[in-house]
């Protein structure tokens, strides 16, 4: 009659150490991916930041720029000259130049942006990963405890 208390008792033990075991990598995979959705929120909203610095950084240019030629204009104008030849090259030339100037600046913060979208989407992959690997480790303890809760019914009703 105890081998059969003890070998109930034993089989139980394993059945509630396999639930307990799914039940935490459950938990421990709803972490890893909370975890991971809140890091990629934090490098998307870092994304959406430098493209509005670009955009700031773009108007803030392009109004030197414009004042920059206006006063080269105003400069020739004052001086009783005509802008053409030599110096309506140069006054081009340097138009193109800080056009070039805001262009490269703006592609360097646009592969920042897709830099950090990226970074975004490798975090949610690894969290992701990390779910999986908790979901994997889970099943093999709740596989483990109810092999030990069989294996212990099976001693304890053998004695």
């Amino acid at each position: 009659m105890i081998q059969f208390a003890l070998a109930a008792t034993s089989l139980a033990s394993g059945i509630f150490g396999a639930k307990s075991a799914k039940r935490n990598a459950k938990m421990q995979a709803a972490q890893a991916r909370a975890l991971a959705r809140y890091n990629a929120k934090i490098k998307r909203q870092d994304a959406k930041e430098i493209m509005k610095t670009m955009d700031y950084q773009t108007d803030i240019a392009y109004d030197r720029s414009k004042k920059i030629g206006e006063t080269l204009r105003s400069r020739a104008i004052a001086s009783g000259a005509q802008m053409k030849g030599t110096p309506l090259t140069l006054a081009v030339d340097q138009a193109k130049e800080r056009q070039n100037s805001i262009l490269v600046s703006r592609r360097n913060l646009i592969g920042q942006s897709l830099s950090a979208e990226q970074e975004a989407k490798g975090t949610i992959y690894q969290g992701e990963m990390g779910a999986q690997t908790a979901l994997a480790k889970g099943k093999t303890a709740a596989t483990q405890s109810l092999f030990s809760g069989v294996s212990g019914a099976l001693a304890a009703y053998n004695t």
